[in-house]
C-alpha cells in the first residue's frame, strides 16, 4: 500500500494526504500495529498481558496528546479526517477505504 503523507510548509499550512494506504485504515497506523504486535504473542503468560495492558493504555494516553498537537497544527482539515477515519481500532469501512 503506498501512502503519500505531506507535511507542513513554514507558512504552517498543510496540504494533507491521508486518504491513501495504511493512514486511510486508522489515524495511528504505527501505533495500532504495536498494539497487534504486543497481542499476537503466541504464548500470553501474565507478565506479557501486563505489559501489553500498560503499553496500551500508555498509546490511548499519547495518542491525545499527539491529536490535542496534530490539530493545533493542520486545524480544520485534521478535524475533518478524524471524522472519517477511526483513531486506532479499523472498522470495515476503513478497511475498504484502505484497499479501494
Amino acid at each position: 500500500l503506498d501512502c503519500d503523507v505531506s507535511t507542513a510548509n513554514y507558512s504552517g499550512t498543510a496540504d494533507m494526504r491521508l486518504d491513501q494506504g495504511f493512514y486511510a485504515l486508522v489515524r495511528h497506523p504505527q501505533m495500532f500495529f504495536n498494539v497487534l504486535g504486543f497481542l499476537s504473542a503466541p504464548k500470553m503468560s501474565m507478565s506479557r498481558l501486563t505489559c501489553t495492558l500498560l503499553f496500551s493504555i500508555y498509546v490511548l494516553i499519547g495518542i491525545q496528546f499527539e491529536e490535542h498537537g496534530l490539530i493545533q497544527e493542520f486545524g480544520a482539515s485534521y478535524v475533518e479526517y478524524q471524522k472519517t477515519v477511526p483513531q486506532l481500532i479499523p472498522t470495515w469501512k476503513s478497511i475498504k477505504n484502505c484497499i479501494a
